[in-house]
C-alpha cells in the first residue's frame, strides 16, 4: 500500500490520461485555477470548503478515481492509500475499496448546486464591466445626441429686401436695412455718422408719417420739413404723432435728439436703425420719395412731347 497526497494523486492521474491543463477544463468544466489549486492541495483558493470539496468531487469523478475515498481523506486531512502493486503493474490507480467505484456516475445534485455557483460567481465577476461598458454606451449617446442637437444648422442667406402680404418686415446690416411690402412699397436705410438717409420708394401720396415715443422716454422734440406740421413735441400724455408729408414731396428732413427714442413709420413701414451702429445716436433723417409711375400720364406726356418735336 502506498500513500500518497490527495493532490499528487489527481496530477499523477490526469497526466495518465493524457489531459494537459486546458483539455483538463475543457473536460471538467472546472477552470485551470481551481484544477491547479486541487494538485497542490492549494483549498485556500476557493472561496469556502463548500465550493472545495464540491470541485473535488467533481474533479475526481471525471478521472474516475474512488471519489469516496478522495473525499474521505480530504475530510480527515489524511493522504490516500493507493494498492501499490496494482500502481507499479498496469500504471493505474486501485484505492482501498474497488467494489464501490462507480464508471461514468451521473452528476449528483450536490455536484449540480456547485456548478450553479460557479455559474454564478462568473456571472458576478463580469457583472461590473457590462455595467460600466453600459454606462460608457449610454453617455457617448448623450455627448453625440447634444452634439446633434447643438449643430448650428446651414442657412441661405438672405437678401436685404424682404416682402410680406400682411405686415412690413425689418432687416439691419452694418451699413444698411431694407423694407418691402406686397404693394412694392420699399423703405432702405443707410447710415453715415448721426445721419440717417432713407430711400421710399413707390409711396403712396401724400406720404403718411407715424412717430411714437418710446416707452420709458418722457419727452422728445421732433423738426419736419415739408409737413403740414413742421414741429411736433411728443410726450408721456400725447406720445404718438400721426399726420402727412406735403403732396408730390421728393425730399424731407426730421431732426431729433436721439432716433432710438422713437418709433418712425413712414408709409406703414417701420423705420429700422442700422444695428451695427448702436449704440451711436442718430439726430436726423433725410428722407427721399420716389411715386411710382402712372402709365396714362406716362404716356400722355410722351404724347405732348411729340407734338411739340413736329
Amino acid at each position: 500500500m502506498v500513500q500518497k497526497a490527495i493532490g499528487q494523486v489527481l496530477s499523477e492521474r490526469r497526466s495518465q490520461t493524457g489531459w494537459s491543463l486546458d483539455k483538463a477544463e475543457k473536460q471538467t468544466a472546472i477552470k485551470k485555477i481551481y484544477i491547479s489549486a486541487l494538485e497542490t492541495d492549494n483549498y485556500a483558493t476557493f472561496p469556502g470548503e463548500f465550493y472545495a470539496r464540491a470541485y473535488l468531487k467533481q474533479y475526481a469523478t471525471r478521472l474516475d478515481l474512488d471519489t469516496e475515498a478522495i473525499l474521505e481523506a480530504y475530510d480527515n486531512e489524511t493522504p490516500v492509500e493507493i494498492d501499490d502493486e496494482f500502481f507499479e503493474d498496469t500504471g493505474n490507480y486501485r484505492f482501498i475499496r474497488p467494489d464501490q467505484r462507480v464508471a461514468a456516475r451521473p452528476v449528483t445534485l450536490e455536484e449540480m448546486a456547485a456548478q450553479e455557483e460557479v455559474k454564478k460567481d462568473t456571472r458576478r465577476h463580469y457583472l461590473p464591466i457590462i455595467l460600466l461598458s453600459a454606462v460608457a454606451v449610454l453617455i457617448i449617446a448623450a455627448v453625440t445626441a447634444i452634439v446633434v442637437l447643438n449643430f448650428p444648422k446651414t442657412t441661405t442667406p438672405q437678401a436685404a429686401a424682404y416682402s410680406s402680404s400682411t405686415s412690413s418686415s425689418s432687416s439691419a446690416t452694418s451699413s444698411s436695412s431694407a423694407l418691402t411690402t406686397s404693394a412694392s412699397t420699399a423703405l432702405t436705410v443707410t447710415s453715415k455718422g448721426a445721419q440717417l438717409t432713407a430711400t421710399l420708394s413707390a409711396a403712396k401720396n401724400p406720404v403718411s408719417l407715424k412717430i411714437t415715443l418710446k416707452t420709458g422716454v418722457s419727452s422728445a422734440a421732433i423738426q419736419l420739413t415739408n409737413s403740414n406740421v413742421p414741429q411736433v413735441q411728443l410726450t408721456a400724455v400725447n406720445p404718438v404723432f400721426s399726420g402727412a408729408l406735403n403732396s408730390q414731396v421728393t425730399s424731407a428732413t426730421l431732426t431729433f435728439s436721439d432716433a432710438s427714442q422713437l418709433a418712425i413709420t413712414l408709409d406703414g413701414q417701420t423705420l429700422t436703425l442700422p444695428a451695427s451702429q448702436s449704440p451711436t445716436k442718430f439726430t436726423s433723417l433725410v428722407l427721399n420719395i420716389a411715386y411710382p409711375i402712372n402709365p396714362s400720364t406716362s404716356a400722355t406726356t410722351r404724347l405732348s412731347t411729340e407734338s411739340s418735336s413736329q
